[in-house]
Parts: C-alpha cells; structure tokens; sequence
C-alpha cells in the first residue's frame, strides 16, 4: 500500500487590497487544489491553501512563517513532502538570493517546492549509470534548476519593471504639486482633469478640517497648552478615522479600530505637516518645499506661529520656499538690550540722522560717564549724557496719547471683533453640545447593557466604558463652561482697554532686544527721534497718537528713567490684556 503524501499549499498577493477583492488569491487556491488532486497529494490541513498578502521580496511574511512552524511542529508525524505554489513571481519577486533561502528554510524539514506549472523536476542522481553502492553529494542535482532560477531571476525584472512603470508618473505628479495615496485628516482626494490627464488633489472635508484650524489657531495664539487644546478639540467631538483590523492574512477582518481621542503628542506631530498650509515637502521631491495644486486649511503664517520657530515656512519673492529648524524671529542671536543704553538703537543724530553710539567714558576718579554719541562723516561729535536722553524719553511718554478718533474706532472695533469672537465660540459650543448629546445617548445605552448583563467579564467592561464616557462627558462640560461668554464680558474688557489706552507708554514695559524695541518704537513714531525733538515736543509721531496739550519743554532734569516694556507682536496684533487676563484676543487693523 502506497503512503499517503501530504502537502502545504501556499498562495501569495502581493497587497492587502488584492487579497481582500480576491484578485488572483482564488484562481491561485483552486489551481493548487486540482494540481494536488491530479498527483494523489493530500493538502494539510484540511485541504486548506495558505493564504497571504504581503510583498513578495521578504522572507519573514507572517503567513510563511507560520508554515515554517507548522512543519517544525507537525513535520516527523506527518509525511509532508512539498510545499506547493502556483507559480514563481507568486512565491518571490525578489530574485536568486531569496528563492534559494526559502529551499534552504524549508530542506531542514525534508520538504521540497513544487509548482503548478510544473518546472521544478525531481532530483536525479547523475553519477547513477556507473552503478556505485554510494552517491556523492555534488552529484544529486534537479535537472530543472537552471530553468528555476531564470524563472526566479524573471519575477524579480518584471516586478522591477513594474514598479519602474509606476513610480515615475507619480514622482512627476509629487513634483507638479499633487496628491498621491490616501487623504490626509481634515482631507478628502478628489480628482481633477488637466491637459486631459486625470490628476489626484485634495479638498477640505469639513468635518474633520474644523478640528485641524481650531488646533492651529489655538496653538498660534499660545494661550493654551497642548493638554488644554486637546481637550477642547476632543469636547468638540474629535475622533481619528475609523479603520479595519485584519488578520495576519489580509483576508478576514477582526474588528474595527482607529477612533481615538486627541493627545498632546499627536498635536505636535499634526502641527508639523506643511500640508495644512499648502506646501508639500516629500521623499519624491528630496524633501525640498513646493506649493500644492490645492489649498491647505491654515495660511503659511497660522503655520509658522503654531510651530513656534521649532519649524518655519519662508517663502521668497522669487517662488523658492525653504523650511528652516529653530528658527528665531530675525534669524539670528536674540541680544539682551543694555539696561545703561536702553535707547541706543532708536535715537537719531542731530546732524547726520543715524542711530547714535553709546559707551561710557572714564573721568579723572575712574568713573564711568555714560554718553550717547556720534561722529560719523567726519562731522563734530555729538554726544548727549545717558541721564538726559532716559528723562526725556521717560517726559515724552508721559505726554503721549491715542488721538480721539483712533480711539473711537477702536472701541468700534472691539465691539466688531468681539461679536466675531463671540459666534466662533457659539460654533465650538455647538459642537460640544452635540458631543455632549452622543455621549449621554451612549451612556444611556451602556447602563442598560449593564443591567441586562449576566456574565461578570462583560459586566466588567460594560463598567469601564461607563467610566470612560462620564470622564469624557466632564471634560466636555468643562470646555463649554470656560467657552461661554457674558454679555458683561464685553463691557469689561472695554473698560479695561480703555483705561491701559490713556497710558500708552505702558505697552512699552519691558522690552528685551533691540529688534523688540525698533519694532515698537515704530509704532509710536514714523521716524526715529533726536534729542532735540525729545526736548522740544517735537517728535514726528505715527498717526494714531498725539502729545498732550498741556506738554512742556524740559527745563529741569529728571530722575533716572523707568523701564520700558515691549509687546513684540504689537505692530500686527493688539494682544490685550497685558495684565488683565481675558478669555479671548482679537486682531486690531488700524
């Protein structure tokens, strides 16, 4: 009686999407069956092929291995003698090197390849015609292997070639500016014709798009931290994109997964895709910047302030962009200002309207007299004791006001852009009250499920996803709470403004670095001042501001000056309050 010969079968795709339409993975399974049939083989177990998705230039695929122990555990009891395939680029397309691998990986078990196109062969001992009583191991050879390796070695040119084909078109498509693979969050791909040829872009999905603004906008504005942000977009109902989990073989599906909540961890990872601004920066354009064919959600400089210099966009007059890392302001070292010269960079010369020197010259005792000074162009030095220009800059700023109208328009203003404030939190809170509506629904479903519950395992769990929806439930709430404005609220921070506006020199405290200082002093005036304009009230001041009526010329000299304090972003934000702590910031054109 004949011994039963068992057999594996193996059938290989090389992608998850074409072992989960079928494509090629049944013509494969079906042709191995009637293949083993044909021989008298038994497949093991069960009559089962093997079925895997995974790239076919690896030897650690899970589905291989796992026959690897199959034939490890079950190989001495059962007579299993070939591992059958359908055809060679099915088994690798990575060459020689790993066809030979996957002989060796399996010989130790005394199991041999077989294919369905039938040109592996038997060995053959090819010293047998002299009839000796012993083999010599070079001898024993498959006549067919030449044809194996070529057949090995042509899997591995067509996938070459193949990937050669496609990978082309969409590097050019990546340099044009498109899209190529999946949507990314806040994204949906859309496909638009140009010249005639269908090309891939990206347009905002709503629903998922508002989470990415509200997460660059609070982070530009730097009020919250990251944990803050991240409970407010998850108040507002965040989820990621749900996925499929499948098993090792690509072929069943196990459940669902995806649908987290948002971390501080997976803010600094969004924040620094330059996608959401417009700009693509990929392998197959070397990393280097380009404009995408589609609009990204936030404007480059939304970008550049959420990233807070960590990262920065620069774009040039001439079309180049470029992405710069720790980045500060002015590219260059932040310099202290020299609390002996606060002003040196800001007060002009009375003869030939530079920025005036400043250092200290040593008297007869050896103490130092601190001057501002000039003698450029060969004219006569020009220099003012520090004491004088502190007390007249300090008399100045004293005298400064906001003009009537600047005034009024403000406060016009504030009421305008509060109002805008005002609904955008109406929209966050109807997207948490909605958030917060689901979650009582859910919860509501949990604690009946609980009742009816009879296992504890599942009474358990039940409990615990209770648990965690009450605790997203008291986040939510606590995000609408501190999101819900006043009517008084208004009033209040008029008020407040009000009051900071008639001492203007206040939003001048504290500033520490000469380009801090350039930038608001400009502000104040439209060109930098002398000393004698200092003295004499005669400044030309920016047209938002005016001195007050009843200034007067310093006739005595004052004590030595106050400090003065910046707002850096003064010049294109008004950022109130500078000591009032507000729930919002508003932008001021003026």
């Amino acid at each position: 009686m004949n011994e039963e010969i068992y057999v594996i079968g193996y059938a290989r795709v090389s992608s998850d999407k074409q072992a989960q339409i079928g494509e090629g993975l049944e013509r494969q399974e079906k042709d191995i069956q009637n293949y083993c049939k044909d021989k008298g083989w038994k497949l093991f177990p069960e009559n089962k092929v093997f079925l895997e998705s995974f790239t076919g230039t690896k030897t650690d695929r899970p589905v291989y291995n796992s026959i690897l122990d199959l034939l490890k555990s079950n190989g001495k009891a059962l007579n299993i003698r070939y591992l059958v395939f359908w055809d060679f680029d099915r088994l690798t397309r990575a060459g020689t090197v790993d066809y030979n691998q996957i002989w060796k990986d399996i010989a130790v078990y005394n199991v041999a390849l077989r294919d369905t196109t039938g040109v592996i062969q038997d060995e053959i001992n090819l010293f047998a015609k002299f009839g000796l009583n012993h083999t010599y191991k070079f001898a024993v050879a498959r006549p067919s292997e030449d044809a194996e390796i070529a057949k090995a070695e042509d899997a591995r040119k067509d996938r070459l070639k193949v990937l050669r084909r496609l990978t082309a078109p969409q590097i050019e498509r990546v340099q044009d500016g498109y899209h190529i693979g999946k949507p990314d969050y806040g994204f949906r791909n859309i496909h638009i014709y140009v010249e005639g040829k269908k090309k891939c872009v990206q347009e905002r999905k709503e629903e998922e798009a508002k989470h990415i603004e509200k997460i660059f906008e609070m982070r530009a504005e730097g009020i919250k931290t990251d944990e803050e942000i991240a409970n407010e977009i998850n108040a507002m109902g965040y989820k990621s994109r749900a996925t499929v989990k499948w098993s090792k073989s690509k072929l069943e599906q196990l459940g669902t997964g995806g649908e987290k909540k948002m971390t501080e961890k997976h803010i600094q990872e969004l924040i620094t895709k330059t996608v959401y601004c417009g700009v693509l920066a990929k392998k197959m354009n070397n990393y280097q910047p380009i404009k995408a064919r589609y609009k990204g959600l936030v404007s480059v400089d939304i970008w550049n302030k959420a990233n807070r210099g960590k990262l920065f966009i620069q774009e040039h007059n001439d079309g180049k962009i470029e992405i710069l890392k720790n980045f500060g302001v002015h590219s260059k070292k932040r310099y202290k200002l020299n609390p002996d010269y606060p002003y040196k960079e800001v007060l002009k010369c009375e003869q030939c309207s530079k920025d005036m020197k400043a250092s200290a010259s040593s008297g007869k005792s050896g103490a130092g007299f601190p001057v501002y000074h000039c003698e450029r162009f060969g004219h006569k030095r020009n220099s003012v004791k520090s004491r004088l220009v502190n007390s007249a800059f300090l008399n100045l700023f004293e005298q400064i006001k906001f003009t009537p109208d600047f005034l009024e328009i403000l406060e016009k203003t504030l009421v305008w852009q509060f109002r805008k404030r005002e609904g955008e939190f109406a929209e966050i809170n109807s997207d948490t009250n909605k958030n917060l509506s689901d979650l009582q629904a859910r919860k509501s479903q949990l604690i009946k499920a609980f009742a009816n519950a009879t296992l504890l395992e599942v009474q358990q769990e039940v409990e615990s996803q209770i648990k965690d929806i009450v605790e997203q439930i008291g986040k939510a709430t606590i995000v609408r709470n501190q999101n819900e404005l006043q009517e008084n609220d208004i009033m209040n921070f008029i008020s407040w403004c009000k009051k900071t506006m008639e001492h203007p020199y206040k939003i001048l405290e504290d500033i520490r670095t000469p380009d801090e200082q350039r930038e608001l002093f400009a502000l104040f005036f439209e060109e930098n001042p002398t000393y004698t304009d200092l003295v004499n009230g005669t400044p030309k001041l920016s047209f938002v501001f005016r001195l007050n009526s009843e200034f007067k010329p310093m006739k005595t000299l004052m004590a030595g000056p106050r400090g003065i304090e910046p707002r850096p972003t003064v010049l294109e934000t008004v950022v109130l309050p500078l000591y009032y702590k507000p729930k919002f910031s508003f932008n001021i054109i003026t």
